[in-house]
């Protein structure tokens, strides 16, 4: 049925999960791999759900059906291939200075749209671009070093942290101290995080982690020369650890170390170990978690880089270095990133799910992964005694300025980098998700809280405010986020390439493996949000809320207009008072409307540079004024 030859020669096992909530039915997944070898079908797994009676109940499937023609030795060195990488960087952007990370290229076998493979070598590079760091990872062709792919690999919980109403937010211009602070956690440590050092818990002896100042770039010294040290601190008194840092950044690691703990015991209690692979068929395996506080200069081991990247308002994760990153903000209007659970929660969620469903980093691929940080990071702070109201918020504790970064209750609270327009909450918003240069890979974060949105409406309930569809039969945290954490596990590249295979998948697993009451809260939040369409939802047998009209058909939407169509005319790239809304700006992009930019008090008016002239007056620091 599936085209696979002899079993035994081409499957290997990855996991075999019991299903906690239908005790006896158990979800198993498969590599396909080149027979006689253990180079295996990237991001092609296949997944097998049994009941408890053995039953199997439903299968996806993504074999090579000509696996069994294809060489396991490559004609191409990976010296070679990653010689091509560097080529195509360079030949796009000719500033880039580039480091090859400590990851080595692995064969692989890379499934094309067609179905057929191609022996590949996957490889990742570390780069910094006009000061912004970037991580492509890059699938080469092992016979003629063709590029088959090269996204972006990097995941950061925000592309811009920067957004006042449609402008850069005004920062304090405060420096960042240029040190950092590296954690590692034991990965020899049978207990995982249990019982390590933190202001929580101080158990006696020394702690099981070791937090280390270990690229220290002093300024200049006065011959001129840049200084560099490295001071190690190992104690059991996580007051020290910190010793080094400048006031503004006082205790980050400290904290950082905590939250850590806090989100690996969370995933923990879904039975995730790290983010190693399916560490349920081998629990002795535990992976090394590795986090840079201080993230000043990640991408520069020895310092000598004269343009270091400035990730003082960043925290991301790199599958290329397999490390957390998280900067000491600056010191106003982004407090250090580690200090937020959500934040860390999110970027190790990232570190999960490169680790299993391999996400792509572009288009609604990329912002179903940002989604899931989202959720998690809510799963982890709910789970940790937030308040539902502060847990529904990402980024709220450490983007003063803003209040944070986006919500899952409320999306259209929070504004967009890059259109100045509230962040969508349903399919007909969605933005572009051609990835362009300058507007984050296909909008992903923006177009994330399509999704997180429909986990909010899952658990929570209530009325989508673009779609008016109402999810009446919702669902506790607990059993959504068990969903959810499922639904990662039998995901992989090629059913996250648009929201309606995520949602398929996810309502798939609450039909085969939790109770009508879950099916039902999934299978109408996706319809909330215009990923179903009613014809989908019957499909499952599930009956919602009525619908208020009939749907229309869903195509790729533009992004929103303007409040003000007719104010760009003749205005070129200025900034013009709207007509249609007094305390509004639009913003405008060749004479086109681009985005809205708002007055903090709705009752006060957009302010004209001249009488007779409607274009807008932008204070000092480039925000919008208003009287």
């Amino acid at each position: 049925m599936f085209g696979v030859g002899n079993l035994a020669d081409e499957l290997v096992l990855l996991a075999d999960v019991e299903e906690s909530l239908a005790p006896g039915a158990h979800h198993l997944r498969f590599a396909q791999r080149i027979p006689g070898s253990d180079i295996r079908v990237f991001g092609a797994d296949a997944f097998a759900h049994f009941d408890a009676s053995g039953s199997l109940r439903f299968a996806e499937v993504g074999f090579v059906r000509d696996i069994s023609s294809l060489s396991a030795k490559p004609s191409r060195s990976a010296d070679e291939a990653r010689a091509a990488a560097e080529a195509s960087i360079l030949a796009r952007e000719p500033r880039a200075s580039i480091r090859v990370p400590p990851k080595a290229p692995e064969l692989v076998v890379y499934r094309t749209n067609d179905g057929h493979g191609r022996l590949a070598w996957r490889l990742f590079l570390t780069a910094t671009v006009d000061g912004q760091p970037t991580a492509p990872v890059f699938f080469i062709d092992a016979a003629d070093l063709a590029i088959l792919s090269a996204k972006e690999s990097l995941s950061e919980i925000a592309r811009e942290a920067l957004v006042d109403n449609a402008y850069a937010f005004r920062s304090c211009a405060r420096g960042t101290p240029p040190k950092r602070s590296t954690i590692v956690y034991d990965a020899a440590s049978p207990s995982g995080f249990a019982g390590l050092t933190n202001r929580l818990l101080q158990p006696a002896g020394p702690t099981r982690s070791e937090i280390s100042t270990d690229a220290q770039i002093l300024p200049p010294l006065d011959s001129g020369s840049a200084g560099r040290i490295t001071m190690p601190i190992l104690a059991s008194d996580p007051s020290v650890w910190d010793a080094l840092v400048e006031p503004q950044a006082r205790g980050a690691a400290v904290s950082t170390h905590e939250n850590v703990a806090k989100a690996d015991a969370f995933f923990r209690s879904l039975g995730q170990v790290g983010w190693e692979r399916y560490p349920t068929l081998d629990p002795s395996v535990r992976g090394r978690v590795k986090v840079v506080v201080h993230a000043w200069n990640w991408a520069v081991a020895d310092g000598s880089n004269p343009s270091p990247v400035r990730a003082d308002t960043k925290a991301f994760y790199s599958i290329a270095e397999e490390t957390l990153y998280f900067g000491d903000g600056d010191g106003c209007a982004v407090l250090p990133l580690g200090l937020g659970l959500d934040v860390v929660a999110h970027e190790m969620t990232h570190g999960v799910t490169e680790h299993t469903a391999h996400l792509d980093g572009d288009g609604e691929s990329g912002a179903v992964r940002e989604a899931l940080g989202d959720v998690f990071a809510a799963g982890a702070e709910h789970w940790a005694g937030k308040p539902d109201g502060d847990a529904l918020l990402m980024g709220e504790d450490v983007m003063l300025a803003r209040g944070g970064l986006r919500s899952l209750r409320s999306p259209a609270s929070f504004h967009s980098s890059y259109t100045g327009e509230p962040m969508p909450s349903a399919y007909s918003q969605l933005l572009s998700t051609v990835p362009e240069k300058g507007n984050d890979q296909g909008h992903r974060h923006d177009n994330s809280t399509i999704v997180s949105h429909a986990f909010y409406l899952m658990t929570k309930g209530g009325r989508n405010a673009t779609s008016s569809l109402e999810v009446v039969d919702n669902v506790d945290w607990d059993a959504a986020i068990a969903l959810w954490f499922r639904t990662i596990y039998t995901l992989d590249a090629r059913y996250a390439d648009r929201f309606l295979h995520f949602a398929r998948l996810d309502t798939n697993v609450a039909f085969f493996s939790f109770d009508r009451r879950v099916l039902t809260a999934a299978a109408c939040a996706w319809r909330a949000v215009q990923v179903f369409t009613d014809a989908d939802v019957a499909a499952y047998g599930v009956t919602c809320a009525a619908s208020p009209a009939a749907p229309g058909p869903l195509t790729q939407p533009q992004p929103p207009a303007s409040d003000g169509p007719n104010d760009c005319a003749g205005h070129g790239d200025q900034p013009v008072c709207s007509i249609a809304q007094p305390a509004a700006a639009t913003i405008c992009k060749s004479g086109a409307p681009f985005g809205v930019a708002l007055c903090a008090d709705p009752a006060q008016r957009c302010k004209p540079i001249a009488a007779g002239d409607p274009t807008a007056t932008l204070g000092p620091d480039g925000a919008l004024a208003c009287e």
